[in-house]
């Protein structure tokens, strides 16, 4: 759909606090904002 039809749709991820200083959630989080994920995320038409 073009994206003049919508409003922006915003999907964010978040650590939460009990996720703070465990591998796992700090793992994902820095691998959503690296650049394969980017370019997975963009290959699916999401923006940063």
């Amino acid at each position: 759909m073009p994206p003049q039809l919508h409003d922006p749709i915003r999907q964010d991820a978040v650590l939460l606090t009990r996720g703070r200083g465990r591998q796992g959630p700090t793992a994902l989080l820095e691998y959503l904002r690296g650049e394969k994920a980017t370019s997975i995320i963009k290959s699916f038409g999401y923006e940063r």
